[in-house]
């Protein structure tokens, strides 16, 4: 007998005769207990938050400094004479110089961060997101604010960097990077189960397969781990 091992996250809602239920991958509506439609994620015009019913998420504090490069110059920042930022935004000249725009932040391994660029100004040419070598690179093409999550590999200084074509004639008006925290809020549970608080995991472990797996889960929001 195949079992259907897709976990989703419920969250029930429930008036009158209809009944919606939000799992990982769909949306049920339900009227007397019949299934009158079913709608996925980007029917719902949500991103991925639509895979847990109560997850929350916050941003922490942006790791970077003079991100909004409010000193009118390149202070903490590493950059060629192609860029300059007398007017606090960090401004690119269009010509030969494909020189990165560049600051180090410190990551940890197994850690969602956001980084969020703002692009005026630009006419031609584009500019290129990194984080590293991490996956999720972006490549910007236009006067927009630009939101891309990268996960840590390690825990590390890794450079975030903003490489401009020749052409680039735009400015960055700011940049952050930010720690994305998730947590789950009241309970939880897999679809066809009665939901459960959040579960804690306590005690020590030097097993860092283990260490590994929990932080993984706790970046999920399925579990609390305080282990030491």
């Amino acid at each position: 007998m195949a079992m259907n091992m897709h976990p989703e996250i419920m969250y029930d809602y429930s008036r009158g005769v209809t009944q919606i239920k939000v799992g990982a991958a769909h949306l049920d509506v339900m009227t007397q207990g019949a299934t009158t439609g079913k709608y996925g994620c980007s029917d719902l015009a949500v991103t991925d938050e639509c895979a847990f019913g109560n997850k929350l998420t916050t941003l922490g504090t942006t790791l970077l400094s003079n991100g909004d490069f409010a000193t009118n110059d390149l202070t903490e920042w590493t950059a060629a004479d192609g860029w300059s930022a007398a007017t606090g935004k960090a401004v690119h000249t269009a010509g030969t110089d494909t020189t990165v725009l560049l600051q180090s932040v410190s990551l940890t391994a197994t850690k969602v961060y956001e980084v969020m660029v703002v692009t005026t100004g630009r006419t031609a040419g584009t500019l290129t997101l990194t984080l590293g070598a991490l996956s999720g690179s972006a490549v910007i093409a236009s006067n927009t604010t630009t939101t891309q999550r990268f996960t840590a590999t390690d825990t590390e200084a890794t450079d975030l960097k903003l490489t401009p074509t020749a052409t680039f004639d735009g400015a960055v008006a700011s940049v952050t990077c930010k720690l994305v925290t998730i947590t789950m809020e009241g309970a939880l549970g897999f679809y066809g189960a009665i939901p459960a608080t959040q579960p804690e995991i306590t005690g020590s472990t030097t097993d860092t397969t283990v260490a590994s797996i929990l932080a993984a889960l706790e970046a999920l929001g399925l579990v609390k781990d305080s282990t030491t």
